[in-house]
């Protein structure tokens, strides 16, 4: 599954606060800050303190999405840095596993707003990649009814409840409507 949308700042608290009043769901960064671990989040406010989805030079805004239910393998991968080219950092994290659910916000920069994206891969296209990425673990460990359910949940909310306009596909929620001209 692959959905873009637009969604500006506020918007953006509106799509968090369904996510963590109506689901289990904890959000973590997708990638870490050089030499820092990943952090997680299980309310609005939390995210927002550390994101200001407008503001262009933000950290980076994309996420990973899991839950308990979803029983797969949750994995903090590190990677390894050149000080030379990092400011001194030799390492960062990753979010990776094989159901998790992707949700990238796009920001808004000199009045254009990039679009966002919910998306997550296939059980099918998993099991192509089990053998070569077995750090992640066994792929039929995932519950992906569950994941596949829980993504659709978001994308509903998002497309059918919150968009206040579509356009070829794209779901505009009210808050990106000024930004967004097709």
């Amino acid at each position: 599954m692959n959905y873009d949308f637009f969604a500006a700042q506020n918007d953006v608290q509106t799509i968090l606060d369904f996510i963590f009043s109506e689901t289990d769901l904890i959000l973590y960064e997708l990638n870490s800050a050089n030499g820092k671990d990943i952090r997680s989040f299980q309310k609005t406010e939390d995210v927002l303190k550390v994101f200001n989805f407008s503001n262009r030079h933000n950290p980076d805004s994309k996420f990973q999405l899991w839950s308990p239910k979803f029983k797969g393998d949750l994995v903090f991968q590190k990677i390894e840095l050149n000080p030379l080219y990092c400011k001194g950092h030799t390492f960062r994290y990753s979010t990776e596993g094989w159901g998790l659910i992707q949700l990238y916000f796009g920001r808004l920069h000199k009045n254009i707003l990039e679009s966002s994206t919910l998306q997550l891969q296939s059980e099918k296209r998993a099991l192509i990649w089990e053998s070569t990425y077995k750090y992640l673990g066994a792929v039929n460990k995932w519950d992906w009814k569950e994941v596949q359910s829980t993504a659709r949940k978001i994308k509903y909310q998002i497309h059918n409840k919150m968009a206040v306009k579509k356009n070829n596909g794209y779901g505009i929620l009210k808050g990106a409507e000024a930004y967004v001209k097709f």
